[in-house]
C-alpha cells in the first residue's frame, strides 16, 4: 500500500483506513485532472479485504430495488441514477466508497444535494449530511494528485 505516500499524509490514510474499518461512508471527491480517486479507492479497498469485508462494484441498474441493509458498495458516481440510488443505500445501512469528481467539496455536495432534491428528499442538506460519514478532496498539485482535505462528518 506505499503507492498513497505520495498524495497523503500518513495521518489522514490512517483516518480513511479506520473509516474502512468501520464500514463507514466515505466519498472521495476528484477535482478535474487529479488522478486518485481509483487508487485511493483500491488501497482502501485492499484495506477492507484485509479485513474481510468484500466491496461490490455498484451498478445502478442492478441496485434499483435493493434494501442495502449491511451491504458494501464501490461506486463511480457518474449519473444523477447513481447518485439518487447510491445515497438511498447508504441512507438504509450500506456503506462504502463512492468516487465522483468536482472542483470542490462544497461543489461536489451541492450538486449530490440538488439531485436528491430532484428526487423528493426535501431536506436534501440534511440527508446528504447524515447519509455521508468522510468526504476525502484530491487535487492536481504541480502535477501530482495529492489529498488536500479530509473531513469527517460522522465518527
Amino acid at each position: 500500500m506505499t503507492e498513497h505516500t505520495e498524495m497523503i499524509n500518513e495521518k489522514s490514510f490512517q483516518e480513511l483506513l479506520k473509516a474502512v474499518e468501520e464500514k463507514k461512508r466515505i466519498l472521495l471527491i476528484g477535482a478535474p485532472g487529479a488522478h486518485g480517486l481509483t487508487t485511493m479507492a483500491m488501497a482502501l479497498m485492499m484495506r477492507g479485504d484485509e479485513e474481510g469485508l468484500n466491496y461490490e462494484l455498484f451498478d445502478a441498474d442492478l441496485m434499483r430495488n435493493r434494501q442495502g441493509e449491511g451491504e458494501l458498495y464501490f461506486a463511480q458516481l457518474k449519473s444523477t441514477a447513481d447518485i439518487q440510488i447510491l445515497l438511498k443505500l447508504w441512507a438504509h445501512g450500506a456503506s462504502g466508497i463512492a468516487a465522483i469528481y468536482g472542483n470542490s467539496i462544497e461543489d461536489a455536495t451541492a450538486w449530490i444535494e440538488a439531485v436528491m432534491k430532484k428526487s423528493g428528499i426535501k431536506e436534501a442538506e440534511a440527508f446528504v449530511n447524515c447519509t455521508i460519514d468522510i468526504i476525502c478532496m484530491i487535487e492536481n498539485e504541480n502535477g501530482t494528485s495529492v489529498v488536500k482535505d479530509v473531513v469527517v462528518l460522522h465518527h
